[in-house]
């Protein structure tokens, strides 16, 4: 029997299904450089008008989770009591339109100073999940006025640009540890790293990132790490789209 569906698996009586969460989360980083993006209501109006539920249901059965901040939801560091930000285009509207956003011409594309709100979004070339993920964004953030056009680069030329900043945003994934380390993804000193694609900066969080990481033991860190947590899902330098369950 071939079945099209995870669900016609599991009422398989034959057919034990087994998932394990993945170890780390999927994500569309903001150029901060950029100016669509250089302010926390502008990237936070992005992740309330992506239906992150909707993609986990469209592409991977419904087999993950949506999470709210880049730290694992299996580590015991994870914080609970931090909630993902809802599907909300209305308010992603009114956070945009306080930025100076509005349709001002009638073509369905916000726009400010003459400028319309435009975008490429740009993953690698062999990963068919991310590919997908693109049209669908393309689809969702066209209905609040957000022209997006998806992009896929070869890996070796997108990472190039990634490290050069030569990209609007992107999709990508990070593989985590237990052991909180984020030093080189988004502390101030990172940017001109490796890893810092977005060229995320924030003095709050450098500070909660250096405290977190020289407290002598997991519960002497663990204050800082929720912290940390709590700005970064303020500020929005990624959309944690969901983690995966294999």
């Amino acid at each position: 029997m071939r079945y099209e569906t995870l669900d016609g698996f599991r009422r398989d009586p034959a057919v034990r299904v087994c998932t394990y969460p993945d170890r780390g989360y999927q994500y569309v980083g903001w150029n901060t450089r950029r100016p669509l993006f250089d302010t926390a209501e502008e990237r936070t109006a992005m992740t309330l008008a992506i239906d992150r539920q909707g993609l986990l249901d469209a592409l991977v059965f419904g087999e993950g989770e949506v999470t709210a901040h880049p730290v694992m939801s299996i580590s015991p560091d994870y914080a609970e009591d931090i909630a993902p930000l809802p599907y909300d285009p209305d308010r992603a509207l009114e956070l945009l339109a306080g930025q100076g956003w509005t349709d001002t011409d009638g073509d369905g594309v916000l726009d400010r100073d003459g400028r319309p709100f435009e975008f490429k979004l740009t993953t690698n070339l062999g990963n068919q999940l991310r590919e997908d993920v693109l049209v669908i964004l393309q689809d969702q953030l066209g209905r609040i006025g957000v022209s997006v056009t998806p992009e896929v680069r070869e890996w070796s030329v997108f990472l190039d640009d990634l490290k050069a900043k030569r990209f609007d945003a992107c999709h990508l994934a990070w593989q985590t540890d237990f052991v909180i380390d984020p030093y080189d993804v988004f502390h101030c000193e990172a940017v001109d790293g490796k890893y810092n694609f977005t060229s995320f900066c924030d003095p709050q969080v450098d500070r909660l990132i250096e405290a977190g990481s020289s407290a002598p033991t997991r519960e002497a860190a663990a204050p800082y790490w929720h912290e940390y947590q709590a700005v970064l899902h303020r500020l929005q330098p990624y959309t944690i789209l969901y983690e995966i369950r294999y």
